[in-house]
């Protein structure tokens, strides 16, 4: 992968750019919305699934602009290809949230601060992602990638021409 693909999805937002760049945050709001706030969500330019895929069967008002960013040197990027590898992944940067009344309910989500401090990105490919958007095997709070939508490489840090 030496390109990404970046799409706006409002009328007059931003180009990406580095001083645009919001630090990565775990979010706190709890359901299947397991992504978090900031950084920079982009799709390989050659992925089978990227967001430009997704929107069009889905969301199509969500496409805008589109901007295509090169790569600089080897970025430190985290790999999820399969959904042992997410569990893998979870072992050791894995978080439980709780919530609803009382904090009777829970659910899984990575600690992506935590990530960010190692890595400079999350590369969720397209069988990754399929892998473990929701499996019939476990519960639909536990850790999974369904709102992530499609192959995805989420940036920690500016790495681009």
């Amino acid at each position: 992968m030496k390109r990404v693909v970046y799409w706006t999805n409002l009328p007059g937002e931003p180009a990406p750019a580095r001083e645009l760049l919001q630090p990565v945050t775990n979010r706190e709001v709890v359901s299947s919305y397991n992504k978090p706030h900031g950084g920079l969500w982009t799709s390989p330019e050659d992925s089978t699934y990227p967001w430009e895929k997704w929107c069009r069967d889905e969301e199509l008002g969500w496409l805008v602009d589109r901007y295509v960013l090169t790569i600089t040197g080897e970025p430190n990027l985290l790999l999820i290809d399969s959904y042992s590898d997410l569990q893998k992944v979870a072992s050791w940067a894995g978080r439980s949230r709780y919530w609803g009344p009382g904090g009777q309910y829970t659910d899984r989500d990575l600690d992506y601060e935590l990530l960010a401090e190692t890595y400079d990105g999350l590369w969720l490919t397209a069988e990754g992602h399929f892998d473990s958007r929701l499996r019939l095997d476990r519960s639909p709070v536990d850790l999974n990638t369904y709102s992530w939508d499609c192959e995805t490489v989420l940036w920690f840090r500016w790495c681009f021409e």
